[in-house]
């Protein structure tokens, strides 16, 4: 028997795991983290990253199937390195113990845009021999965070930019 009910409860929950996860990074522009939660402790359990894809939508504003069917292949092997695979009992498949969250990290404004959404269609198939369920799909930027499945979001955690404490020209 899977269980399928929501990961988090509230904000906290939200916050907490994601500025874990935020910790693990790195946590730069144009990096897509992916981590493996546990599901009764909400542990970060392993952190993967690559490259922030654009996404690709056509003149009809869908998502381009090929991109996605692309990104799905690069989400299903972060998949299969850091969570383990389901088990087989000869009946039946063992418990779903992960959730794979999705962090997007850019400029702009916490809000979903197309980049993260495809991340979504993009894990569907994507973690199923594995023992974890794909999760929700965040954005965070120096302005503050959001999420795609549900209305949640603030001003923390966010992205820090640093900024250099001397210009090179400084030195000259």
């Amino acid at each position: 028997m899977s269980n399928s009910t929501e990961l988090f409860t509230g904000t906290e929950d939200r916050i907490r795991v994601l500025t874990e996860i935020l910790t693990h990074g790195p946590a730069v522009l144009g990096v897509t983290l992916v981590a493996h939660v546990d599901r009764a402790t909400l542990a970060v359990l392993e952190v993967r990253s690559l490259p922030t894809l654009p996404a690709v939508i056509d003149q009809n504003d869908y998502f381009d199937d090929e991109a996605i069917h692309e990104l799905s292949q690069v989400l299903h092997a972060v998949a299969i390195d850091c969570v383990p695979a389901r088990t087989w009992d000869g009946v039946r498949n063992g418990p779903i113990t992960g959730e794979l969250i999705t962090v997007v990290c850019r400029h702009g404004h916490p809000v979903i845009t197309p980049t993260e959404s495809q991340y979504f269609f993009g894990w569907r198939y994507s973690n199923h021999p594995t023992a974890a369920f794909h999760g929700d799909v965040f954005v965070v930027t120096p302005t503050g965070w959001a999420n795609l499945l549900g209305d949640w979001g603030g001003t923390s955690p966010a992205l820090t930019v640093s900024v250099p404490s001397r210009r090179y020209w400084d030195d000259l």
